[in-house]
């Protein structure tokens, strides 16, 4: 039995099957996908998670990446009729996202990269590429602070690719691309530290298992002039950063 779970604003999708699946009903149903309601498209993405990515074939795989770059503009626009059409909205952009990084292209990074800061699935399609991912999220993490969600969601996902690759539960990551890692987190670090962002640049931090971002981590957990130096002086939102990072640092021994 092939299972396919995808998890996106707190949505659930479950997609389990019998291993028989004919490629034929795949190729209908990506001409499912891209006609009629959002329900009836996603009835089809849910046939279509339970064949496994190898037998879906070229046609299926384009059917999901048009979705995809469409839904990536309804989320965007985020105007719904209902609270219905945006649950089933959602469900839909969830399966997509699972199933365009189900498929490893290369050639996919950029459009999940667009998606790794729509939650935790978004975050988890992107990092499942690995070293192959760092770059395009690198660049994201550099862009500008306009779209802080696409922003947090990539560094996010640059932290779990470095978790992974700690814990040897993905390939280990080459020499230059923990370097590059390294050298955003020092960045975003020392000189665009934010108490908006505090959260996942200390993330970030932490994956890297660094011992000098570690020490300015404990820097600022325990002190006021790291702030102060960054021109942060909300003494109240200081003393809450400073409880958030204490709190990240036990969890991260």
């Amino acid at each position: 039995m092939y299972l396919s779970v995808a998890v996106l604003s707190g949505t659930v999708i479950c997609a389990a099957s019998q291993a028989r699946v004919s490629v034929p009903d795949a190729t209908i149903d990506a001409l499912a996908l891209e006609r009629g309601t959002d329900q009836a498209r996603l009835n089809a993405l849910v046939s279509i998670l339970r064949i496994t990515p190898e037998r879906r074939g070229a046609p299926v795989v384009a059917a999901i990446e048009r979705e995809a770059r469409r839904m990536l503009k309804v989320y965007r626009d985020g105007r719904y009729n209902s609270e219905a059409e945006r649950q089933t909205s959602s469900d839909y952009a969830a399966g997509l996202v699972l199933a365009l990084g189900q498929s490893r292209r290369p050639e996919d990074i950029p459009l999940l990269v667009e998606f790794s800061g729509f939650g935790t699935m978004g975050t988890d399609a992107v990092a499942g590429y690995g070293e192959s991912a760092v770059p395009a999220l690198v660049k994201r993490a550099r862009g500008g602070r306009g779209d802080l969600e696409q922003r947090a969601g990539a560094i996010f996902s640059l932290a779990e690719i470095s978790r992974r690759a700690f814990a040897g539960t993905s390939p280990a990551l080459s020499m230059a691309s923990q370097a590059e890692i390294g050298a955003l987190a020092t960045e975003l670090l020392e000189r665009q530290l934010t108490f908006v962002d505090v959260v996942v640049i200390t993330e970030l931090a932490l994956a890297t298992h660094r011992p000098e971002l570690r020490t300015e981590l404990e820097r600022l957990a325990n002190n006021l002039d790291p702030w102060t130096m960054r021109g942060l002086v909300d003494a109240e939102r200081i003393t809450q950063s400073q409880h958030l990072i204490q709190v990240m640092m036990m969890r991260s021994p």
